[in-house]
C-alpha cells in the first residue's frame, strides 16, 4: 500500500498529483474507499478549476493518508 517509484516533487520541482483512479491503481485500495475518505476528511483532495467530478490528490497527502492507514 505504498507509492514506491514517484517522488513527492518532481524534476520540476512541482508536486505528483493522482485522480482517483490512478491512487487506487497504485495502492490496491478501491476507489470505493478512496471517496469515502475525501468524503470523510481523511484524505484532502482538491478539485481542478472548481470542476464538480475530477478529484486530485497530492502525493504528499496521498503518503500521509497511507501512513496513517497503516499505524
Amino acid at each position: 500500500m505504498a507509492i514506491h517509484h514517484y517522488s513527492a516533487r518532481g524534476p520540476s520541482g512541482i508536486e505528483r498529483y493522482y485522480k482517483v483512479k490512478e491512487l487506487a491503481e497504485l495502492t490496491g485500495i478501491s476507489r470505493e474507499s478512496i471517496y469515502a475518505a475525501i468524503r470523510s476528511g481523511e484524505l484532502h483532495a482538491t478539485r481542478p478549476n472548481g470542476m464538480r467530478k475530477c478529484w486530485r490528490i497530492a502525493e504528499s497527502e496521498a503518503r500521509r493518508w497511507l501512513a496513517a492507514c497503516t499505524e
